[in-house]
């Protein structure tokens, strides 16, 4: 049970390392690597990965620190600011060098003043406008800027607050036809939320779960409408696409399973006719269907083994 709890733990972690790496969130994602190297440094390569990552990173901040010195130099005062910005969040502890005390430096050169004046000045007319998206878009840069920043702390909060009120009909819409089973139409009520306020995290969540269920049920009427006309690898297929529970999903797989049970042989020819049709995609998912309900049959398997060979061979020379 230890050891069980332990592998489960490397596979989330890794998993998360791998996530946060593919989103270029490279600094979380050493944290997830290393975790992972620290209980056993051979899991997916987790080691080298956090040596690979450490050097990167390294470089990185040294790129950004350098090109920061060179755009103070030449007077470019808040590209200089943004650089090292980069620098320091790129850094553990957002340390590095002196980065974090040339910043405070630069926040009160006039040039960096006079891009957070206009930033606010331009969120406060949009505001008066009404529109409330473009005034968040200005505060959002201006903490970039300077993420102390109260002045636009406090305007984005006013904002966001009028933005969720107008998001959160649409949320309650969709969690209504969620709860009536129209999972379709409540991806669509979400999106609209999110749309008005992107860090709606209720909608976001709520979302993904729709989205996994509207999914379902896209399959499995794709896979009855495949068990109807006869279909019962197509009918198999789609539904072992359905991610967790479909109420319907277990008595429609075991009806195609008997269907395809009963008609081996048929299906049997059918994808050795595919296969002599150089159609080799299609007759190995056939192949592979015929040995989920049967095994023991000898022949489909040489025939997966004469497909995959033949597969690769094809690879090879496209290569």
């Amino acid at each position: 049970m230890i050891y069980r709890s332990y592998r489960d733990k490397l596979q989330k972690d890794y998993r998360m390392a791998s996530e946060l790496y593919r989103k270029n969130r490279l600094l979380e994602s050493l944290e997830y690597y290393e975790a992972v190297a620290d209980v056993d440094p051979d899991y997916g390569g987790a080691g080298a990965r956090v040596e690979d990552l450490k050097h990167r990173l390294n470089y990185m901040r040294e790129s950004y620190y350098n090109t920061a010195l060179n755009q103070q130099r030449a007077g470019q005062a808040l590209n200089a600011l943004m650089s090292y910005r980069r620098c320091v969040n790129l850094s553990p502890n957002g340390a590095h060098r002196d980065a974090k005390s040339k910043i405070s430096e630069l926040l009160d050169h006039p040039q960096v003043k006079a891009a957070l004046k206009g930033y606010l000045d331009r969120a406060a007319a949009y505001r008066k406008a009404g529109n409330y998206q473009q005034a968040r878009g200005q505060y959002e840069a201006a903490l970039l800027i300077d993420p102390g920043l109260s002045e636009a702390k406090s305007g984005l909060s006013d904002v966001d607050d009028h933005l969720l009120a107008s998001a959160r009909p649409r949320y309650e819409e969709g969690q209504r036809l969620f709860q009536a089973g129209n999972y379709a139409a409540a991806v669509q009520k979400y999106q609209q939320a999110i749309t008005i306020f992107p860090d709606y995290t209720e909608a976001s969540d709520a979302l993904d779960r729709a989205r996994a269920l509207a999914r379902n049920d896209q399959n499995y009427q794709l896979a009855l409408a495949a068990a109807n006309s006869g279909n019962p690898p197509g009918c198999l297929s789609y539904v072992s696409r359905i991610s967790g529970y479909h109420p319907q999903a277990g008595a429609l797989k075991n009806r195609c399973t008997e269907d395809l049970k009963s008609n081996v042989d048929r299906y049997f020819q059918q994808a050795v006719s595919l296969y002599q049709q150089q159609k080799l995609e299609e007759s190995r998912a056939l192949f592979r269907w015929i040995l989920v309900v049967r095994p023991d049959h000898e022949e489909a398997a040489k025939y997966v083994e004469l497909v995959e060979k033949k597969i690769e061979t094809l690879r090879q020379i496209e290569e």
